[in-house]
């Protein structure tokens, strides 16, 4: 069959950028939400956008940053177009067995 390519979303993405009433960043939050957020503004991988273990701003739906791996830790940002952005095709909340087996 054809070869799919391993994808890490970028978690710092989902740190800086998805609030909703149950999510909030570092402090935890619902996976749907996640989901939700991949599949309406997409995200970058985890390569455009590491994780650096502090909330940052959330500049745009995914953004791409380039970041010193040294302090003093300054950003810039790619250029929407120059990264790639993945989107979530369908994602919803199954509830029991019979509704997982369908």
């Amino acid at each position: 069959g054809p070869s799919v390519e391993d994808i890490i979303i970028s978690p710092q993405v989902v740190v800086d950028c998805v609030r909703t009433k149950s999510s909030h960043g570092c402090f935890g939050g619902n996976a749907n939400d996640v989901f939700q957020y991949l599949y309406d503004k997409g995200m970058t991988d985890d390569s455009c956008k590491p994780f650096v273990s502090r909330v940052n701003t959330c500049r745009g739906e995914g953004d791409c940053t380039v970041c010193n791996a040294e302090a003093p830790f300054n950003c810039s940002a790619v250029p929407e177009g120059r990264f790639r952005r993945y989107y979530a095709k369908e994602h919803g909340l199954v509830k029991g067995e019979a509704s997982m087996m369908s």
